[in-house]
C-alpha cells in the first residue's frame, strides 16, 4: 500500500466539518514528512531559499522568536507541499 493510501485509510466521511478539519490536521505532518523524504539535496535547498525570503519581510517587524519559529514551521510546511503537488488540507481559510 502506498504511503498515501495508509493514510487516507485513516480518515473516516464525517459530517460535522469541526472532525473533518481535525482529521485533515492529523493527515498533514503525515504528508509534509513525504513530500520532504522525495525531495532531492538541492530541491530542500531551493525549498529553503523560498522560506527564508518570505521570513526576511516578517523578520522587520516586531515578532517574538517563537512568532517567527512558527511562521518558519508554516511557511516550510507549505512550501514542501507546494513542491510535492500536493493541496494545503483545511476546510477553513487560513
Amino acid at each position: 500500500m502506498l504511503p498515501l493510501d495508509r493514510i487516507a485509510a485513516g480518515v473516516s466521511l464525517e459530517s460535522d466539518p469541526q472532525v473533518i478539519e481535525q482529521q485533515l490536521s492529523a493527515i498533514r505532518p503525515q504528508l509534509v514528512e513525504i513530500a520532504r523524504s522525495r525531495l532531492s539535496e538541492q530541491q530542500k535547498r531551493e525549498v529553503q531559499s523560498d522560506v527564508e525570503r518570505n521570513l526576511s519581510r516578517f523578520r522587520r517587524r516586531m515578532m517574538t522568536s517563537e512568532q517567527l519559529s512558527k511562521l518558519e514551521a508554516k511557511f516550510t510546511e507549505d512550501a514542501l507541499l507546494a513542491s510535492a503537488g500536493l493541496p494545503r488540507l483545511n476546510l477553513y481559510p487560513p
